[in-house]
């Protein structure tokens, strides 16, 4: 919903709870973000908060699936400087460790969730399936790749001169971060996949 910015999203997130309900639907799954709860003042968090809000608002039976640092990132944007420089490029410090998951395990625990109802309804799971720092994440690149790649930290500057949201974003994984329980996630669903099992299924080996 990007291209509706934030106040978008909202107004799609709200509608779309409101139509379940008029429908009468029994089980609403919805995806919102790790940490929209914890007052992240991250607009795009936000907006996903204020859907949950209104979704519990309704009294929908519902699920919440909150998400984690999307591995596919690594297949645009963040992944270029990999690609063409052998280097990862993110304005994080070295040791800031990050959760991550691959969007196809989203969509996994949505189907588990709707296999298992009475097991989730009610309940909202921060999701991910990995969580290594800067350094880490660079050398499994490097392990798979069979090439060095190196982490660099981004000036900070740099990406607020270009999008102030993103790094307030970072700024927030730096200093607070995602916190999902990925051992009870890989219990509840142990195909769960970390970054090098992507990384391999994803042909980003040499």
């Amino acid at each position: 919903m990007a291209e509706h910015g934030v106040g978008g999203e909202i107004i799609q997130g709200k509608l779309l709870a409101d139509a379940a309900k008029k429908a009468q639907v029994q089980h609403f799954v919805y995806s919102s973000v790790g940490g929209a709860e914890r007052e992240s003042g991250i607009p795009h968090f936000e907006s996903k908060w204020q859907v949950e809000k209104h979704i519990q608002a309704l009294g929908l039976p519902t699920t919440i699936l909150r998400p984690v640092f999307f591995m596919d990132n690594f297949a645009s944007y963040v992944g270029t400087p990999i690609k063409q420089h052998n280097t990862l490029l993110l304005p994080l410090h070295p040791e800031t460790r990050l959760q991550m998951i691959a969007t196809e395990d989203i969509g996994n625990f949505a189907a588990l969730v709707f296999e298992q109802p009475t097991s989730f309804l009610g309940k909202a799971l921060e999701i991910a399936g990995d969580e290594l720092s800067m350094t880490e994440i660079a050398e499994t690149f490097s392990r798979v790749m069979r090439r060095t790649i190196e982490f660099v930290e981004q000036p900070m500057e740099q990406v607020i001169q270009s999008s102030p949201e993103n790094a307030l974003m970072m700024e927030w994984f730096n200093t607070q971060g995602y916190q999902a329980v990925i051992p009870a996630l890989r219990a509840l669903y142990p195909s769960l996949l970390n970054l090098e099992t992507w990384l391999h299924e994803t042909g980003w080996q040499a």
